[in-house]
């Protein structure tokens, strides 16, 4: 089933699947993969480790991810589907370990009724108080927290991490599922600060994700992951959703009252 993930992942259009005409195939041609252009480097980028975490991302689109997972010698440890929002849309994500890594993925958008929902709630709903610093939007973090705490992602990562302590931890995902990966990553180092080196080793690597929070955030975000890259295609809408307080085509802190991105942009 691995192919037929990376079909989805690949020949469907990036970040909101079918709705907006530019194909994360574009991404992966010769021309533009791997990415060149870094904004805001604070470490070093390694296209490897980028194509690493695509094949994980793209496995989350899978109702059986083992195939794309035997890619890397990778063991499925959990698997969720779960409703995400009050439209009854779902949330895919899994937990897997190879050698030497953890992996953390969440699927992104698929359907037209989440992304409304998704849009409808980042405009409408106010920002909520993050615990590892900052405000986020609402949707993203009620869908994090019900694989954080509700299917228990937190406890089975930590258990993972303490079982294996010189792991390294890979939190991933396309478009939605890149948003959660960022704040599954930020409260993961957040909460268990105790371990030696954790910001060296915790990594989070997204595709086409949208803002997932306010500027507080952001410095909160790259302060705990360093190691943070954010994928983008130059054409994608996305990345650029929610809207920023722009200035002169820049965006910029908005008083913390509009989102703003965290990272370091590759594209």
């Amino acid at each position: 089933m691995c192919w037929l993930a990376w079909m989805v992942l690949c020949q469907a259009t990036i970040s909101i699947s079918g709705y907006i005409s530019l194909d994360i195939g574009e991404l992966l041609s010769s021309d533009l993969w791997p990415p060149s252009r870094i904004e805001a480097s604070k470490v070093d980028y390694d296209p490897d480790l980028a194509e690493f975490a695509l094949d994980f991302a793209a496995a989350s689109y899978a109702p059986d991810p083992t195939g794309c997972l035997s890619r890397h010698n990778a063991t499925l440890i959990k698997r969720v589907t779960i409703p995400c929002d009050f439209l009854g849309n779902e949330c895919w994500a899994y937990i897997a370990k190879s050698e030497e890594w953890i992996i953390m993925a969440i699927r992104g958008t698929v359907e037209i009724k989440q992304l409304l929902a998704e849009v409808a709630e980042s405009a409408i709903a106010p920002k909520v108080e993050f615990p590892a610093g900052g405000n986020v939007q609402h949707y993203f973090y009620t869908s994090f927290d019900d694989l954080w705490d509700g299917a228990n992602f937190r406890g089975i990562i930590q258990n993972l991490k303490k079982d294996n302590p010189n792991y390294k931890i890979l939190f991933t995902g396309h478009s939605f599922g890149g948003a959660v990966a960022s704040l599954a990553s930020a409260m993961f180092v957040h909460e268990n600060l105790n371990l030696k080196n954790l910001t060296k080793s915790v990594f989070s690597i997204t595709f086409g994700q949208p803002r997932v929070g306010n500027h507080a955030y952001a410095i909160a975000h790259d302060k705990l992951v360093p190691n943070s890259w954010r994928i983008v295609h130059r054409k994608d809408i996305v990345p650029h959703i929610p809207l920023c307080l722009s200035f002169m085509g820049h965006c910029t802190t908005g008083f913390n009252l509009t989102p703003y991105h965290h990272g370091t942009e590759v594209s």
